[in-house]
This record gives structure tokens, C-alpha cells and sequence, in this order.
């Protein structure tokens, strides 16, 4: 029952704490779902596989976690069949079991990865490191130069992306081949769109070169931010950025493939389905933040005010979603410190959103964007070692952090 609570919590790093004291043979459910949050697809498919093959008892609440757990891992993989399989069982099992809201989403990663059978696996070939320009975009957002097919312009590096994104006209001059079937993707604000599923032939970002990317082809409409007159049209997701990983930000420069310099301050990197977390200390708790490098500005959510001081004053509201649909979301303002090993640094006035923004990060203890990056001089994701580093910092003030 305590892991149960655990995962229902999504309180991954208790659960970690739970299950190393345990018997090794306590909760395979527990270590599989785990195994997958800490990036550990051949662990998770190793434990959750035959789990379920066995139609072994299942709390109805873990049902859906259960089987997302084991499909991102295959996906991860890229056995899109298999994924589309394990959705189906859910579906056709279990379904009458299951939260409404829960069977939405598992039909639409049903649709995503069954459009995906048959699609090859994506492949990198690349040089053991290198090192790449990038630059901030009009809106704040980092971008680096990336060709295909007769397509030669910035992508923006988002690591909060599950997949790779184009907008059709984009699509079709990168030389995207479709595939049968469509699906909806949830946008910011928890809105939901309908895209077309495609397969990018080839991807190259500088020497490095990746063959058979996914990519989400969406209308440009459905990308447009009105709030700042900006419009998405290129973004490098999870699964490529994971391919070329370990990824060094530094002073304009992407370094792909090295890993980090003995660091300042160093913490874990966890995953929800395909979005990264980390886990950050604050207020003498430790707690999980989605890290969303397509996000300008950090926020908390109500599960990490039991840890902060009482917020200062009131913001008014946070802005989520675009294109027609805004959502607004009452807000609170607060100051927080943030320790990444023994490198420290400070947001000042970040929002703490008072009810759900409909996104991931509702679920854990808030996000941070480039507004906490660029507070570091230099950082670190590594997704092979599912580690964050820095290698240095200022807080926000500009003052060096403490350590």
C-alpha cells in the first residue's frame, strides 16, 4: 500500500527511498514503474512485461500508469508495435475500469504509436563530440541550426517536447514522409490538437547526422503564441536530444557528446513518460520539477508552498495555451532558492500557480524554464547518465552563489 500511495503521488523520489530498503523481490510493479521514471526502458520492460503477459492482479488506480510505463518504454526503443499493443490491452481489458480522463489520454497514445507500426527505428551516426553555435530567438527561446531535405533553418531545442515538431509547410519542404493516421497532442494549457504523424528521412545538426526522427506535422495556427505575436514552426524533442546527449549549454555554444566538466552541483534527472525532471532541494525539501527548456519563465504549483514561506503578493495570473484558447490561471508571487548539489541560486517573484495549469508539471512540485537556466553560466544535461550539472552560477541578483 505504500508504494501504491507513492506512485499515486507521483512522490518518485520516496518511492526510490521505499524501495531500496525493501526486499529485492518487493513490489515488481513498483521497481518496473520506477525503473521507467528513472530512464531505465530495458529494466522497465524487463520487470512490467512479463507482469502483465501474466495478468498478474493490478490496482485499478495503478492500471493506466502501469501500462504508459511499459509502452514509453518500448516507444523509447522504437517497437511502436509493441507500444500500440500494450495500449490496446489496456483498452480492451480494462477500459470500463478506468478514469475517463485516463482512457482519453491512453486512446490517444494508442492512435500516436499505432500509426508509428512498421515506421524504422531512428538511427544517429555522429562523431564522438563536437560542438555547435546556438543563439536565443526573438522570444528568448534557444535555437540551433538544423538541415533537411531542402529545409535549412533554426530549430528551437526544447527538452519539454515529446517528439519533434514541424508545421506543414515546414513539413513538407523538410521532405517529411507521412504516415497512415492522425492524432491529437496536448499543447500548453493541457489543450488538445489534432497533428499528422510523419517520419523525417533525415536530420542533420552540424557533423551529426539522424535518420527515421518521428515528427508531429501540425497547422500553423494550432502553434501560433498571440500574447507574443510568435509563431512555432520547427522544434527538436525529447528523442533526439536524448540520441545525441550528454548536451553542454555554454556562453553560445551547444557542445553534443562530452561529458560535463567536474561539476559545481549536480542532481538526478527523472522522467514523466518522456518529459524530464529534476530534482531540485528548496526550503529543506527535496521535490520534482519538470525542466522545460521551451518555457521562458519558471513557476511552482500549491504542492511546493508546504515547503516555501508565504508567497509575497498576490500576481493576479499566469498565462498558459495561444491561438484563441488562452488559459488564465490565478497566481501568487514568491521568492525560492534553489540547491543543484552545492551550487545555489535564487528566483525572485516566480509565480505559484493556485489551480491546475492543465500540464505535466500540476503533478509535481512546479517547472523551470530558461529564466532558472540562464542563471548558470554553463549546464549540463545528460541523458545516458540521467544527470543535470552545472558548472558554475550567479544568483539572480547577479551575486556569486553560495556553495
Amino acid at each position: 500500500m505504500r508504494f501504491s500511495q507513492r506512485l499515486l503521488q507521483k512522490d518518485y523520489l520516496g518511492l526510490d527511498r521505499d524501495l531500496a530498503a525493501a526486499p529485492y523481490d518487493a513490489s515488481p510493479l513498483a521497481r518496473g514503474i520506477l525503473a521507467s521514471r528513472k530512464g531505465d526502458s530495458a529494466r522497465c520492460i524487463e520487470r512490467l512485461g512479463p507482469l502483465l503477459d501474466s495478468d498478474a492482479a493490478i490496482e485499478p488506480v495503478l492500471l493506466t500508469m502501469t501500462h504508459e510505463a511499459l509502452a514509453n518504454a518500448l516507444v523509447s526503443q522504437g517497437a511502436y508495435a509493441a507500444a500500440a499493443e500494450v495500449w490496446d490491452r489496456l483498452l480492451k481489458r480494462w477500459g470500463g475500469l478506468i478514469d475517463p480522463l485516463d482512457r482519453e489520454d491512453a486512446e490517444g497514445s494508442r492512435s500516436f504509436v499505432a500509426a508509428l507500426r512498421g515506421a524504422p527505428v531512428q538511427t544517429l551516426d555522429a562523431p564522438a563530440g563536437f560542438t555547435l553555435p546556438i543563439a536565443r530567438n526573438g522570444v528568448g527561446l534557444l535555437e540551433v541550426e538544423v538541415t533537411s531535405g531542402d529545409l535549412q533553418r533554426p530549430w528551437i531545442v526544447d527538452t519539454g517536447a515529446n517528439f519533434c515538431l514541424l508545421t506543414e509547410p515546414l513539413a513538407k519542404a523538410a521532405g517529411v514522409e507521412r504516415v497512415e493516421g492522425e492524432a491529437w497532442v496536448v499543447r500548453s494549457g493541457g489543450v488538445r490538437v489534432r497533428v499528422r504523424i510523419g517520419i523525417l528521412p533525415r536530420l542533420r545538426l552540424g557533423p551529426a547526422s539522424l535518420r527515421n526522427v518521428v515528427v508531429i506535422v501540425a497547422a500553423e495556427e494550432d502553434f501560433h503564441i498571440p500574447q507574443l505575436s510568435y509563431s512555432i514552426g520547427a522544434v527538436l524533442g525529447h528523442p533526439v536530444l536524448s540520441a545525441l546527449s550528454p548536451l553542454t549549454f555554454a556562453q553560445g555554444r551547444l557542445i553534443v557528446g562530452v561529458p560535463a566538466p567536474p561539476p559545481a552541483g549536480e542532481t538526478s534527472i527523472w522522467l514523466e513518460g518522456l518529459t524530464p525532471l529534476l530534482a531540485l532541494e528548496s526550503g529543506g525539501s527535496r521535490g520534482l520539477y519538470v525542466i522545460d527548456l521551451g518555457a521562458r519563465r519558471s513557476y511552482l504549483t500549491q504542492k511546493a508552498l508546504a515547503a516555501q514561506a508565504a508567497p509575497e503578493s498576490r500576481d493576479g495570473e499566469m498565462i498558459f495555451g495561444g491561438a484563441g484558447d488562452e488559459r488564465r490561471v490565478p497566481a501568487m508571487k514568491t521568492d525560492i532558492q534553489f540547491a543543484v548539489g552545492g551550487a545555489a541560486v535564487t528566483l525572485r517573484g516566480i509565480p505559484v500557480a493556485l489551480q491546475s495549469a492543465g500540464a505535466t508539471a500540476d503533478a509535481f512540485f512546479g517547472l523551470v524554464g530558461q529564466d532558472f537556466l540562464q542563471l548558470f553560466s554553463s549546464y549540463t544535461i545528460d541523458f545516458r547518465a540521467m544527470t543535470f550539472s552545472v558548472a558554475f552560477a550567479r544568483d539572480a541578483s547577479g551575486d556569486q552563489p553560495q556553495a
